[in-house]
């Protein structure tokens, strides 16, 4: 799953990736993250934010 914010420009945010072995938030410019719940989540918030503020 990936979150758009431009359609137009086509550059992905926020990618959330799953197989059977992990789950991993990936935020542009900022890292990987591995969570193991949706709890986990919310320690990179600040991270999530910092990426996305810009195209609001």
């Amino acid at each position: 799953m990936e979150i758009e914010i431009d359609n137009s420009v086509k550059k992905w945010i926020v990618r959330f990736r799953t197989n059977s072995k992990k789950s991993t938030i990936e935020v542009r410019n900022k890292g990987v993250f591995e969570i193991n719940s949706p709890l986990d989540i919310s320690r990179y918030q600040k991270e999530i934010i910092e990426a996305v503020t810009p195209f609001i």
